[in-house]
């Protein structure tokens, strides 16, 4: 399973439009309903009612709906978690000093510990 139909599908929820879910994905809405249809066969579901105006959740679409902000948030701490990594604004510091050496380092730990929390 893609991500990006998910996030078609929470765009429709959203927006609760296709047509303003296309507009702020940048695609046609065309593209929309086809996304939110494949979505909806892979998972062998009916996802949404379309016959209301606007449209509404069906069961189904409404336990898709957590799942999909799930893998949004998720996808999102990687990342996240991936910038800081590269940045080195976290990560893991390894000293090794004995006993005369740490007494002077505390104070300097300190200070890292301060300056990079993570």
């Amino acid at each position: 399973m893609e991500l990006y139909p998910l996030k078609v599908f929470l765009a429709v929820v959203t927006e609760k439009s296709f047509s303003r879910a296309a507009s702020k994905m940048f695609r046609t809405q065309p593209a929309i309903s086809l996304a939110v249809q494949r979505l909806e066969a892979e998972l062998g579901e009916k996802l949404i009612d379309r016959s209301a105006a606007p449209p509404i959740l069906t069961d189904a679409g409404r336990i898709v709906v957590d799942y999909a902000r799930r893998f949004e948030n998720l996808e999102s701490e990687l990342h996240n978690s991936l910038t800081e990594l590269r940045d080195n604004s976290a990560g893991r510091l390894v000293i090794g000093a004995n006993e005369s050496t740490s007494l002077y380092l505390l104070q300097h730990i300190e200070q890292y510990r301060r300056t990079y929390p993570k």
